[in-house]
């Protein structure tokens, strides 16, 4: 990783706390828009729960995806600055297959409850 790339994710880690929903919705954009697969999302998940939130060596999403090189550092930029706070994850899930409207309904009927 170059200099550049390495000031990028300190600085989003000292100003960034994303939660579990938060990455999941950073990935799922990232493979609506293609910059990545379904697959890479699923392997890079895997690894950023190797560790916990809390630990030193823990990594943001965004921060696998750029060291495996399957996105770089523009693109996670992009994808962050355009989306963050603009889709809502129920939108996100549906566009990519992962839901339908009416289990969407549902989740957002149940989430209402609580």
């Amino acid at each position: 990783m170059d200099k550049l790339t390495a000031i990028f994710f300190i600085v989003v880690k000292m100003t960034t706390k994303q939660s579990p929903e938060e990455t999941s919705k950073l990935g799922l954009l990232l493979v609506d828009k293609g910059f990545i697969t379904s697959e890479q999302l699923h392997d890079a998940l895997r690894l950023q729960r190797k560790a916990p939130a809390s630990s030193p060596d823990y990594k943001y999403l965004g921060q696998i995806l750029v060291e495996q090189k399957h996105i770089d550092p523009q693109q996670l930029q992009f994808v962050m600055q355009k989306y963050r706070k603009k889709s809502r994850l129920g939108d996100i899930l549906i566009r990519c297959n992962a839901i339908t409207e009416p289990e969407l309904k549902i989740a957002l009927s149940e989430q209402r409850k609580s």
